[in-house]
């Protein structure tokens, strides 16, 4: 079921996250940011991990571990919804002449959803299986996938109350 093709799918996405790293990375340490990279690379995010996170969960489903691909589809309907009230703010900014730059608790949302795909794809959770918990057995990945939708979320969150705190701001000089 879990053949070297999948193994092999794990490296390309950790070589994927870690050319994503790297390369922002350089461009600050080179000094070579560009308004157009800053605009790319939350994109190229989000197609890598809604990517790969939509293959796991067809496989799950394929192969009848449907908890698993549950909390993953789960997973992507938070991070969906999150990624479009995230634009919507931005662009709400943008036309109110603000400039909202991600936030530190976006990139650890990344990092950490970059580390959970990985830790799928090298077996990881499947090794470990299911745990007990009040008499129930659960599904070990969903407790990695359930703190990410709350760093979604959290994320979505601190950038609401970036926006607030700039409609109040402006208010108050009116």
């Amino acid at each position: 079921m879990y053949g070297p093709g999948f193994i092999l799918i794990g490296v390309i996405f950790v070589l994927c996250s870690l050319t994503d790293f790297l390369d922002g990375f350089l461009a600050r340490r080179l000094c070579m940011e560009s308004s157009f990279g800053a605009l790319l690379d939350p994109f190229a995010d989000k197609v890598l991990i809604i990517s790969s996170s939509v293959g796991l969960m067809f496989f799950y489903f394929r192969n009848g571990i449907f908890d698993c691909g549950m909390i993953i589809l789960t997973s992507l309907y938070v991070l969906v919804l999150r990624d479009l009230f995230v634009g919507f703010i931005r662009q709400y900014a943008e036309k109110n002449g603000l400039a909202i730059i991600p936030s530190f608790t976006a990139k650890i949302k990344t990092f950490y959803l970059f580390i959970v795909l990985s830790l799928e794809y090298f077996g990881v959770f499947r090794k470990i299986g299911y745990i007990k918990i009040f008499g129930f057995n659960v599904c070990f990945c969903k407790f990695f996938w359930v703190l990410g939708i709350n760093l979604a979320i959290w994320s979505a969150v601190k950038y609401a109350a970036v926006l607030y705190r700039y409609i109040k701001l402006f208010k108050e000089k009116d």
